[in-house]
Order: C-alpha cells, then structure tokens, then sequence
C-alpha cells in the first residue's frame, strides 16, 4: 500500500533560493507532504514590523500551500513508516519579551511530515503568514536538521526556521535559527533574525484516550452536546490548555473562513465542517475534496467568478514558476471526493483513510449554509453521510468499506442535517431512511422535500428504544415523528413549534427541546440565512404523542441564535452577553453568569462539570470561554486572570487557541469533543489536540 503522499503534491522551489540557512545540506526535501498551519497572524502589543533583504540578495518565492488532493479513485490507505512526534522549545525567538516558542513536529519514517508551532502568542483567526509551505526536516540516527518555511497566504514573504539538533536517549538539543524574508509583519517574532538553543524531547510513551470514553456522534455521548464524565480534574482557564498534537491527516477549511477565491483557496479548498468524533481510542473525521477523476473540463462553471479572472489575479500574485494551475481548477470542479479518516487519538498519526470519489458536487462557495453531516461510530462500524443523501458503512478497524448506499430518488439539494444515529440493528440517514446496519438494506423511508432538514433522535420509551423523527420542507412548521425503529411504523406525528433550521434540537430524559423564536422580536437580531432562536420550547414524549410543557423566552438580546447544551438535569442556553441555566423539567431559570455568551452560529457542549462556549461560529473563528456547570457555581472561570492566549472581549476574557481557526457558517456548530481530559478541535487544515487535565503524564 502507498504510504501518504498519494494525497499530497510536491512543492517545486525556486533554483536560486539562498540555502545558507539549513544547519544541514546533505538531507533530501520532503517532497511528498506539505501541511499548512498558522504559525501567527497578528503583532503582539509592540511587536516589530520588518522589511527584511532577501538571503544572499535572492529572492524567495513559494507557490501557496497545499491542502488534501484528491487521489482520483476509490482507495483505502494504510501509512506505511513508524510515526513519531517530537515537542521542542525554541528558546528566546518568540514576541518582543523574546520568550520561547513550541514547536510540535510529526516525523514519518524519519522525514518531517507535520508541523505546528504552538505559542500562546499566536492567533488563529488572521490571513495566516506562518502556513507551513514546505518542510524539510529529517532524522538520520541521532540527528534531527533541516528547514521549515512558513509564508503568508498571499505573498511571496517567508519566514525560515533552521534545526540542527542532536538526539540523545529521546532528548533533543541544538540550535535553531529563524530568519524573516521579505516584507511582512513578524512581531510574533523577536527580531528579524534569530538564532538560538532548541531543548525538547521525542514522545515515545503514549497517553491514550480510555476507550470507554467516547463522543460517538456530533451530539456527543449522550445526545444533548454532552461529553463521558472522565474523573479528571480539568484546568480552571483555558490559557492553560497544552498542546499535544496537530494532525498528520490534512483537511480542507469550513465556509466559515474568508471569502476572496484567492484568499481561501490559496490556503486550501472548502472541505466541510464536520465534528470530529471519538471511540475506541481513535479519531474519526469526514471531509471532501475536489474530485480529480478526470480531465479538468469545468472553467465555465460559475462556482467563484470568473476561471480566466482568477487565473490572472493568482498569476500576478505569484508568478508562472511557482503557479499552481491544479488549485483554481479545483474551484470549478464538478463533483467532490468524501474522504474518511480514522487517527490515534494519543498522537494524531494517519491510521488509515478510505477515499469515495466524485460522490456529490463540489460546493466551495463561502457562506453555505448546509449542515456537514459527522460521522457516527458504532459498534465497530462508521457511519458516513454526504451532502446529496448518500451513506457507506466501514470497518472502524480497518477502513474497509462494508456497504454504500445511494438513494435511487435523488431529493434535489442537500440536507441540512448533522448525521444519523443508530438504535439496534438500524441505522438512520438522518431522518429520511432506516437501513440496516449489517447490510445497508433500506428498511423504510419517510416523505421529504428537497432542502429539507432532517434529523432522527434516539428516545427510550420506558423499556423500549424508539426514534423521533424531525422533518420539515420550507414554508411549513418541523413535524415530529415518533417511529419504531426496524420497520418505520409511525406510532404518532405531531406539528410543533421549533424552528427548524439549525442543528440544537436533543431529546434529554424523555423530552424532546429545541429553540423557537422570542415572544419580543426586538430582543432577536436575526442573521442571515437564519429564522431565528431565541427562545427555548419543550414537549414531554409519551406513547401516544407529546405535549408542551414548558417554553423559555430568553430576557436579553440573542444576535442571530442561542447555543444550547443539556446534561444533568438542567438546559444551558447562550445569549449574546449572559449564559443562562433552566431545569429540564420545568424550564425555570435556576442560575445565570453574565459576561459569558456569544452570537452568529454560537455552539456549547458540556464535559466534565464544565460548559464550553465558541463565541462566534459563522465567521471563521474559534474563540472560547469555559464556564462551571454546576448551579451554585456558575460563572466563567478565571475571568480575572489575562493570560497569554486570552484576549479581552466584550470587555470579557476569551481564550485563542494557537492554531489556524475555521467555522461553520449558518446553521451547524462544529462542537470540539472533550473525551478523557483533552479537547479535540477542528482547525482550518488539521485536526488539533489539547490537555486540558491538572496533572497530565
């Protein structure tokens, strides 16, 4: 089998590029795998601006990075080459305090195959002029050299770090250097040119993720964006969150991110939003590319503008040397490949990916207000949905694939709806279909418009586990459907009032909530391509239908829509500047902390007696609070204390995970699964991995 750089292209550099900076010459490139990552996107508070000459008076120039490539067919992988991390300090470079920088670095079969610089310095949500565009580094028994170049997303600016490093029973020590080349900002660094002592260390003993600890679909492990309860005592402020590992897989950014063609997709293409999910000590994500099948044959597609009007504006940008014809074609590519990916959740490494070419069109425009459908995990099988209501089984072992459907009556556009779930020996594609898990045999199915949402919930009934059903077409209110699962009898269906356009609708304990709009519309900023959501509505289930118990409405502003998140008998909701905590059975505020909330496709999800906020996730950022869950203790914690990593907000303090942020758009949150003590985000082009325990080994 292959090893990985099927999905990858080789980055050509320019002949006359100075090489002084590599402490070693005498390794090959890497010419296979190039990640992208934000190494900083905005100065620090008296940060430096520079203009620095070119080494040697040459110019550097680098195409743009290079995020997954279709690989054109069908295909299971399994990485061949041992997979190590190693985690480096170096010491001095970063910020005008000249503190020390983190560097996480994924070596496969000794070369360098991923890197990520993880200061808490550095911001996620800017135009990214740290994206790793090449790496070179090698190991070669005991030594550890060669370069990584990071540059911005537009631009031919680069800045070059230089390892020359020696390994001694697992303990890395050298030097570095770091050099800024042409003009950019590089306040993130501490001058222009440094160099340095690197300290660090190769992690060669695993921490694995418990695998009884799982979030197995994109509502978690019990159906309400709530988190296993793990024992583990967490930290009180996120700024405290360490860093363990960026993935080797790449991934395409959501469509939450910048909507300039030459922007995006000079970073990488739209690949979906899809949560991560975890079982069994692994890592599943579904993404998409732009299929590469067959001859490039779509420049008159009018997907982002005009083919030959980009091509001129990349071209003037970057030049012919270094243009990559291959990434606007991608823009205007007919139809996407679905790409499944299994990792370790200990380290992040590549286990196996299985690749479903040209399934469903290639949607790349910004602002797409589908639901990305995640994948679900059951059983020891995956579960995964496209955007044109299609679904394939795989071993979760393996990769392999067990069975595909594809529905014979195409239902026009895509679903908005974040997954399916399974109850017994039947598994849902979203709320439309019941199939059989073993088989994939279609054992019923429901009438549904086209863009229509659709949603299937698990409700156990005193003994017995039944499904709810939540369809609706537009112009027309959200019907439940309570059916039995293997043969999709309806035992009764009811009209309801919850808005039907988002993914915040959960069955906790027998009831059945979900948001509704506010009694005072001028409490209700609606965004764009929203209904609304301000309110909270509730409906106790029963074998002969549901009836409304309760209905919240919320007494502050909700710009666009509220986050929710349900566990331990209470409902969270988020507002624009308050965060409220209602009782499920009754819907009575218990508790509230103001300063806390979001707006624009906010999400929360619970874990371990903590409530975790994304502030805004419409616009490609991903920036947090973390609040106590209990009642009596409800508030954000550490709110007081401005860390590095934390930026006042509002004028609240939020935390800005050091990596390259994406979102969603309109009606999906991408929620961050917090299983056994750590968190795992869902970065621009990468999964990412933080600790968030007290004592980690």
């Amino acid at each position: 089998m292959k090893p990985l750089e099927q999905h990858q292209t080789t980055l050509q550099r320019k002949k006359t590029m100075n090489t002084n900076l590599q402490p070693s010459t005498n390794h090959p490139r890497n010419q296979s795998i190039c990640f992208i990552i934000l190494f900083a996107a905005l100065m620090l508070v008296g940060g430096i601006a520079t203009a620095a000459e070119p080494l040697g008076g040459k110019s550097l120039s680098f195409p743009p990075p290079v995020g997954p490539i279709s690989v054109g067919k069908d295909l299971t992988e399994t990485p061949t080459g041992d997979y190590q991390l190693a985690e480096m300090d170096l010491k001095g470079c970063w910020g005008p305090k000249k503190e020390s920088a983190r560097l996480i670095l994924g070596l496969r079969g000794n070369q360098g195959v991923m890197a990520w610089t993880a200061s808490p310095t550095s911001t996620g949500r800017g135009n990214g002029r740290g994206w790793v565009r090449e790496i070179s580094v090698v190991r070669s028994g005991d030594k550890l050299s060669g370069t990584i170049h990071l540059g911005e997303i537009i631009g031919p600016s680069m800045v070059t770090i230089g390892l020359d490093a020696t390994i001694t029973a697992n303990t890395i020590a050298g030097t570095y250097v770091v050099r800024v080349t042409g003009k950019m900002s590089c306040g993130f660094l501490a001058a222009p040119e440094t160099s340095g002592a690197v300290s660090g260390r190769l992690i060669t003993v695993k921490d694995p993720v418990r695998p009884d600890q799982q979030w197995p679909w994109h509502f978690g492990a019990g159906g309400s964006y709530r988190g296993p309860d793990s024992g583990c005592t967490l930290i009180t402020d996120l700024a405290l969150a360490r860093p363990v590992w960026k993935s080797e897989e790449p991934l395409g950014c959501g469509w939450g991110n910048n909507s300039s063609a030459i922007d995006f997709h000079a970073t990488n293409n739209r690949g979906g939003t899809a949560t991560p999910v975890l079982a069994d000590g692994r890592v599943y994500v579904c993404h998409y590319v732009p299929a590469r099948n067959k001859p490039f044959d779509g420049s008159m597609i009018k997907v982002r503008g005009n083919y030959d009007e980009i091509m001129k504006e990349w071209k003037a940008v970057y030049g012919d040397h270094a243009f990559p014809k291959d990434k606007v074609d991608d823009l205007f590519r007919e139809k996407n490949d679905i790409v499944v990916a299994c990792l370790d959740a200990a380290s992040g490494q590549t286990l196996w990916r299985t690749t479903f070419s040209a399934r469903f069109r290639n949607i790349q425009q910004h602002k797409w207000r589908g639901m990305n459908p995640s994948p679900t995990v059951v059983d020891g099988r995956v579960f995964v949905f496209d955007l044109e209501q299609g679904m394939a089984a795989l071993d979760a072992a393996t990769g392999k694939v067990l069975w595909e459907y594809r529905s014979a009556k195409p239902r026009g556009a895509p679903t908005l709806g974040p997954g399916g779930c399974v109850v017994g020996n039947t598994v849902t594609l979203f709320g439309f279909a019941g199939l059989d898990v073993a088989t994939g045999k279609v054992l019923w199915e429901t009438k549904c418009g086209s863009w229509a949402t659709s949603t299937a919930l698990p409700w156990k009934d005193q003994e017995r586990t039944r499904l709810v059903l939540l369809n609706v077409v537009p112009g027309g209110p959200l019907i439940a459907q309570c059916v039995e699962p293997l043969t999709g009898k309806v035992v009764w269906e009811q009209p309801s009032a919850i808005v039907p356009d988002n993914d915040l609708t959960m069955v906790v304990d027998g009831i059945l909530i979900g948001c509704t709009k506010q009694a005072d519309a001028k409490l209700n900023k609606q965004g764009e391509g929203s209904s609304g959501g301000g309110a909270m509505v509730a409906y106790r289930l029963a074998a002969d239908g549901m009836k409304e118990i309760w209905r919240w409405d919320c007494p502050v502003e909700v710009v666009d829509r509220v986050g929710v998140a349900a566990g331990d008998g209470h409902v969270y909701v988020s507002a624009f500047k308050s965060v409220f905590c209602l009782d499920l059975a009754t819907g009575k505020e218990v508790a509230r902390a103001d300063g806390a909330g979001g707006a624009r496709n906010q999400e929360m999800w619970l874990a371990d007696k903590r409530l975790f906020i994304n502030i805004e996730g419409r616009h490609g950022g991903y920036n947090m609070q973390m609040l106590s869950s209990d009642p009596k203790e409800f508030r954000i914690l550490d709110q007081s204390d401005l860390l590095p990593g934390k930026s006042p907000a509002n004028p609240r303090p939020v935390w800005d995970p050091p990596h390259s942020h994406t979102s969603a758009y309109a009606n999906m949150g991408t929620p961050s699964p917090v299983v056994d003590g750590r968190i795992f985000m869902r970065g621009r082009d990468a999964i990412y991995c933080y600790d968030l325990r007290t004592e980690s080994k």
